[in-house]
């Protein structure tokens, strides 16, 4: 039915299901409304769509396990990729009131950023020793660990960072709202 990417999140009970073509125009696939936000349940809905047909090249999720746990039962082989909107608002809700100014603040975030775009491996191996370098220590240690540990590891890295979710044709569609 499409070929261009895919997008899925939850508003209360309604879970959206929306595609987006070649030229960056978004279109409604289907509409689920689910009692929670569990494998079981997005799974009942993925199956759903899949019976209509609807396989998707590539899914953009935020960070739920339900979520990412049915769409690879549902979808073997599609990769999935985290919604950097959601991640950011992560990284923020649990780093930036750790540091004593503004300025402090906007650095480790600019930092952050830039390491999740990095273009190339090689750039990211680069970036992520500077940021290493320059936040793992007494000041800055909770954030640092608060990346590492959740976004900067295995099985999460592939899903964040440009170098790796470019192998996917998604259309620089890498957030879940618009």
């Amino acid at each position: 039915m499409f070929s261009e990417g895919f997008q899925c999140f939850r508003i209360g009970g309604l879970t959206p299901l929306i595609g987006i073509t070649g030229s960056a125009k978004t279109f409604s696939i289907g509409f689920a409304f689910l009692p929670n936000e569990s494998t079981e349940s997005y799974t009942f809905a993925f199956e759903e769509f899949r019976k209509l047909g609807i396989r998707p090249p590539v899914m953009v999720m935020d960070g739920s396990d339900g979520l990412k746990s049915a769409a690879d039962k549902v979808y073997t082989n599609m990769p999935t990729l985290l919604c950097t909107w959601h991640i950011n608002k992560n990284v923020l809700s649990k780093c930036k009131g750790k540091f004593r100014t503004k300025e402090a603040w906007e650095t480790f975030y600019g930092a952050w950023r830039n390491l999740i775009q990095s273009p190339t491996f090689e750039v990211f191996d680069e970036r992520w020793q500077e940021f290493k370098n320059d936040y793992d220590n007494d000041d800055t240690g909770y954030c640092f660990n608060y990346v590492k540990d959740e976004w900067i590891k295995p099985g999460q890295t592939e899903r964040l960072v440009t170098a790796w979710t470019n192998q996917y044709q998604h259309f620089d569609t890498t957030v879940t709202t618009r």
